[in-house]
């Protein structure tokens, strides 16, 4: 796996495009076989929207935009 540097945007199967807010960190993760995801690091009280909007319950948490389109938030 190899990561990509993003600046707060990345693109995963071409339209996966995420916008966090102020004091948010984003690592765009290349896994094997072509697939492509997005996870992003919410550091600070903000919404991170992938697809829909994902609230974080707790911070830290993580954003994790799936290929399928799917959200989920982990803390």
């Amino acid at each position: 796996m190899r990561l990509l540097g993003c600046v707060s945007a990345c693109v995963c199967w071409g339209v996966c495009l995420s916008v966090c807010l102020s004091g948010c960190l984003s690592v765009c993760l290349s896994a094997f076989a072509g697939v492509f995801f997005c996870v992003y690091l919410i550091v600070c009280l903000s919404v991170c929207v992938c697809w829909y909007d994902c609230l974080p319950v707790c911070p830290p948490a993580v954003c994790l935009c799936v290929f399928a389109g799917v959200s989920v938030c982990v803390c």
